[in-house]
């Protein structure tokens, strides 16, 4: 009987190495991640980084929404930016300077069309140097955004939105469900607010900040990482 003959077969993704009568297993040569909340993300463009990682760029919860990853698919930090919860990124490349600079849509408030969204961050996703004027339109519903930063250590800052005056509150919980920190407690005005949140005296961990307005209620994740 012939000595059996050892074959390499390559092909995109797989190396199959086999002699007869044993069945041929892939190569590890790739990786398959999922990243985002339950709440509906999407993806829209992605290039590789100067260090062989990537960055994404999508939308989450209505606004533009970065991942960074090492060369592996790990999450190296992630992202979100926007002001009125109508903003997508569609594409995305690492300049010159080792920031990132993504295009996108955005619907004003007020506005019936898109408009043409551009987003300048350094090298960690953070848009440094710029001053948001508040828009001048009320808004039109409750709404929670995401913290920025996100991850933080140890300050970081909750945007919010209430359409008419009411009464409302906005606690952080730990794991647990122990109340950490209270931001807000009384009775507010109609805008777009923001309130800052020190976390110097806790440790690192994933804690919870909820927002109540009358019947409105939604709760979002921080990371403190230290």
């Amino acid at each position: 009987m012939p000595n059996p003959r050892f074959f390499l077969i390559a092909c995109t993704g797989f190396r199959w190495t086999f002699t007869a009568g044993v069945i041929p297993v892939p190569a590890q040569t790739g990786f398959q991640r999922i990243y985002g909340s339950p709440m509906g993300d999407a993806g829209y463009s992605v290039r590789q980084t100067s260090d062989s990682g990537y960055i994404v760029a999508g939308y989450s919860r209505g606004e533009v929404y970065l991942i960074r990853t090492n060369a592996s698919g790990d999450t190296l930090w992630t992202r979100t930016h926007g002001d009125t919860a109508s903003e997508q990124g569609s594409s995305v490349h690492q300049t010159s300077d080792g920031g990132y600079v993504v295009a996108g849509s955005i619907l004003s408030l007020g506005a019936i069309n898109l408009d043409v969204y551009l987003v300048k961050t350094d090298v960690d996703g953070i848009i440094t140097g710029v001053d948001v004027d508040e828009p001048t339109v009320l808004p039109g519903e409750f709404l929670l955004r995401q913290n920025y930063p996100n991850p933080f250590n140890p300050v970081t800052t909750v945007r919010y939105q209430v359409p008419e005056q009411t009464y409302v509150t906005l606690r952080v919980y730990d794991a647990l469900g122990r109340e950490v920190a209270t931001l807000v407690n009384g009775v507010q005005e109609p805008g777009y607010k923001s309130v800052g949140f020190d976390a110097g005296r806790l440790s690192s961990g994933v804690y919870f900040y909820r927002l109540m307005a009358g019947d409105f209620t939604e709760t979002r994740k921080l990371v403190l990482l230290r």
